[in-house]
């Protein structure tokens, strides 16, 4: 059902990435002679070794997303940093109307995907049309992003971590030490949580350089007032996944739109 994932929409400023550092941006090693080889492989070099946060996608992310590119009727373009990504470019609608305040298991591909080079945004959860959509196409949300030989991809689970480690997961601070033990890696994870009221969410956090910044594809909040979410969430509940070493599965292709 749906999970009443929504919140008070408060803009946060970014900086605009040059257009120089853009242009040096290119899919293939023939276009970037003078770099390391980093495309076409399906080990992806982490954001620390990447230009200014840009991901390019492994031979089985640029598969699926060239083909889902075709069926949405666009054409795969030049990865995308956090900012050109985000910024309220994944849900452009949210704030507009319910389904697009319950719709963040749909942003969070979204995201990935235009960090990939797939200009898309996310469609709406209406009446639970995601979901429908998915029971449709064979799939569930735990099945949104796959590995790149299609197996289904594990959640960290808070709870089993904190039973190993002896502490209690409905601390915040535990909660935030799970996170940070889970996220070593420079890389872009996702964080599940249902809330302590009701309903569930799903954003993002990403390791750049060493450091954590969380933010919310929904919405485009970031930073300080995504944290607050930890004061909200049932530690138990809460599960992370990386993301940007995965393929978002082909099937969610009728969950974008194009710009």
């Amino acid at each position: 059902g749906g999970w009443n994932c929504r919140h008070q929409l408060i803009p946060v400023a970014d900086a605009v990435v040059p257009k120089s550092v853009r242009d040096r941006i290119a899919f293939t090693a023939k276009e970037y002679p003078n770099e390391k080889k980093s495309v076409n492989t399906d080990s992806p070099l982490s954001i620390k070794q990447r230009t200014k946060g840009y991901i390019e996608p492994t031979i089985a992310q640029k598969k699926s997303l060239e083909d889902m590119a075709k069926k949405i009727g666009i054409n795969l373009q030049h990865p995308m940093t956090r900012e050109e990504a985000n910024n309220g470019n994944e849900n452009p609608k949210y704030g507009t109307e319910t389904q697009y305040y319950v719709n963040c298991q749909t942003c969070t591909m979204v995201h990935l995907a235009r960090r990939l080079g797939l200009n898309v945004e996310a469609v709406g959860n209406k009446s639970n049309s995601v979901y429908n959509y998915m029971k449709k196409h064979g799939f569930t949300w735990l099945e949104r992003f796959l590995n790149a030989d299609g197996t289904v991809p594990t959640y960290e689970k808070a709870h089993e971590w904190a039973i190993g480690e002896g502490k209690n997961i409905n601390k915040i601070n535990t909660i935030k030490e799970f996170i940070d033990k889970k996220t070593q890696a420079d890389a872009i994870y996702e964080i599940y949580c249902s809330w302590k009221k009701k309903g569930a969410h799903v954003f993002c956090v990403e390791r750049q350089n060493g450091k954590l910044r969380f933010f919310d594809p929904q919405n485009k909040e970031e930073g300080k007032i995504v944290e607050q979410y930890f004061e909200r969430m049932k530690g138990n509940s809460v599960m992370i996944m990386r993301i940007d070493d995965k393929i978002i599965n082909p099937k969610c292709y009728g969950l974008f739109l194009k710009k």
